[in-house]
Parts: C-alpha cells; sequence; structure tokens
C-alpha cells in the first residue's frame, strides 16, 4: 500500500513538472527541469531522474556536469528505463579500463525492451566476431519506426553480401537507399552492374551511381568522373569529370583516406590539362552548386574541406 501511494506521489510530481515545463516553454529550453521533476527524481520517479541526467548533460538550467548527468541516468537505468540503460551501455564502450561486458550488459537491458538504438549498437559489436548474432541484433532494430532502421537495412545488406546472399543484400540495400542512404546507393550500383542478385541493368546502375555521387558517396563520385572521363557515360564531359573527382578528393580528405585523395587529385589533374580556364571555371561554379545543395538539404554547413574549392 505504501509503495503504491509512493509510486502514485512520485507520477504527480512529474506530470506536474511536465505540465509546468509546457507552461513556460517558450521561456526557457524544453531540457530545463522545474522542481516538480526535481522532486519526483528524488522520490525515485525513472522519467524524471532520465530527464535531470539530460539536464546536467546539456547544462539546461543547471550547471552542466557529466559525473551528475551520468548519476541520473544510472538511477533511471536501474530501474528499468530503455533510454537511460542504453546510454550507461555508450557511457561503458567509451570509458577508459572498462570491458565491453558491462557495455554489452546494460545495451542488452535496453534491446530487449526493444529500444532500436540500442539493439542497432549489439549489432555492430557482434558484427566482427559473430555475423549471426549480429544479423539476430540487426533484424530488430530494422523493424524498428526511427532513424536506427535505415542504417539496420544497410547493415544487414553489408552482412548478406558478405555471405555472398546477393539477392538477401539486394533488397536490404534498396531499403536504405529509398532513405536515402548514399552507402547503399552505391552498393546497389555495384549490383546492378554485376548482374549479383540481380539482372544486369546499365541503366538502373547508371541511376544509383549518379544517386550515391550527388548524395555524397565518395567511392561513387570518383566512379562518376571515371565515367565522364572515359566516356562510358551518356557523353564525354571533361567539366563533370573534374568536378566529381575534386569532390571526392575532398570526401577523401575528411575521412582521411590519403592514398584515395592522391588517387582524385592525380584523375582530376589529368583532366584539368585537358580543359579551358573557362571550362576549368565552370566546373569550380557546379561545385559550388553542389555544395549549396547539400548545405539546404541537410540544414548544416558543408564540411570544412570543401571550403578548400574557391
Amino acid at each position: 500500500m505504501i509503495d503504491a501511494l509512493t509510486e502514485e506521489l512520485e507520477n504527480r510530481w512529474y506530470e506536474l513538472g511536465r505540465l509546468a515545463r509546457a507552461e513556460t516553454k517558450r521561456r526557457y529550453p524544453p531540457s530545463v527541469p522545474s522542481e516538480y521533476i526535481k522532486k519526483a527524481a528524488v522520490q525515485g520517479n525513472a522519467d524524471a531522474q532520465y530527464e535531470m541526467g539530460y539536464a546536467y548533460l546539456q547544462g539546461y538550467g543547471i550547471g552542466r556536469s557529466g559525473s551528475e548527468a551520468y548519476r541520473w541516468y544510472r538511477k533511471a537505468a536501474m530501474q528499468g528505463h530503455a533510454k537511460a540503460q542504453y546510454i550507461c551501455g555508450e557511457q561503458f564502450m567509451t570509458s577508459v579500463g572498462v570491458g565491453g561486458a558491462e557495455a554489452i550488459k546494460w545495451l542488452r537491458k535496453s534491446a530487449e525492451q526493444g529500444y532500436g538504438l540500442a539493439q542497432l549498437q549489439l549489432g555492430r559489436m557482434y558484427e566482427p566476431h559473430d555475423e549471426a548474432e549480429a544479423i539476430r541484433w540487426y533484424n530488430m532494430a530494422a523493424a524498428q519506426d526511427f532513424h536506427s532502421d535505415h542504417e539496420a537495412w544497410y547493415r544487414l545488406g553489408c552482412l548478406h553480401e558478405r555471405r555472398q546472399d546477393f539477392m538477401e543484400a539486394a533488397g536490404w540495400y534498396e531499403k536504405a537507399a529509398a532513405s536515402f542512404r548514399e552507402d547503399a546507393m552505391y552498393r546497389l550500383f555495384l549490383l546492378y552492374e554485376s548482374g549479383k542478385g540481380v539482372a544486369r541493368d546499365e541503366v538502373k546502375a547508371a541511376e544509383f551511381l549518379e544517386k550515391a555521387a550527388d548524395w555524397g558517396q565518395r567511392d561513387a563520385q570518383y566512379a562518376l568522373g571515371c565515367r565522364h572521363q572515359s566516356g562510358q557515360s551518356a557523353v564525354l564531359d571533361g567539366v563533370e569529370a573534374y568536378k566529381w573527382f575534386a569532390l571526392a578528393a575532398l570526401m577523401y580528405v575528411i575521412v582521411m583516406d590519403a592514398e584515395k585523395y592522391e588517387e582524385a587529385v592525380s584523375r582530376r589533374e589529368q583532366v584539368a590539362t585537358q580543359l579551358t580556364p573557362e571550362q576549368i571555371n565552370a566546373a569550380h561554379q557546379r561545385i559550388r552548386k553542389w555544395q549549396e545543395k547539400r548545405t539546404l538539404l541537410e540544414g548544416q554547413s558543408p564540411p570544412p574541406a570543401l571550403a578548400l574549392v574557391q
């Protein structure tokens, strides 16, 4: 009886806190914890404890403190809060001197409650040494209706392709590509070009290559540059070849792939010797136009390396 009354009181404080925050949302960031939320957290409400952890992590309304954030997250996790358990698992993954067993313990607790990000992370952890277990967790994440699904679709495609099950891989890549996963678009280009798991189709292959390049997949940009340089695309176009080699080179800078960066730069310089100054200027204009479009689509500034193109 006492436990039931205590839980009801905790929930009432928490709901009062949510109402109070809704009334003041124009004056404060949405994660500022009210006094009601604090009281609910102190009295043991797991949702309130999770919100206190987030508030300390972000520094909203209270001083930022990683240790306090983790303390509140752990309290919520101990009570079975799935998101808090996921965060505890991530914390153990990044902590120096802490083994993966503790991370897996918390991630598994979260994943078994259906939290997609935990399922996805378990898949990543098992993938290098236990593909069957990785596939099991990726399949669970793939069924979720939020942003963990398209990553799981892509990882499932990669695992099935590694197992030479190209038809199954193509199916997962198709789902991921439909959610604008550029790596999946590039893998589909390779499958349609080779006819593995799908009927060989040069038109579809070219479409997926162009989409992947346009969405920023660096290997696709390099391959598309090669096609325009050699005339394998619809037309021989040195300006387009220069553009894609330049963009690929800059993308390789971002991922610190020195070998492929050198290859892309070398190709770009080869093309440049066959272009007039006016054509090179036109290529730079196309590069800037691509940057502007990507910035608009992503709602953020282009990666710093892209600023190298003047």
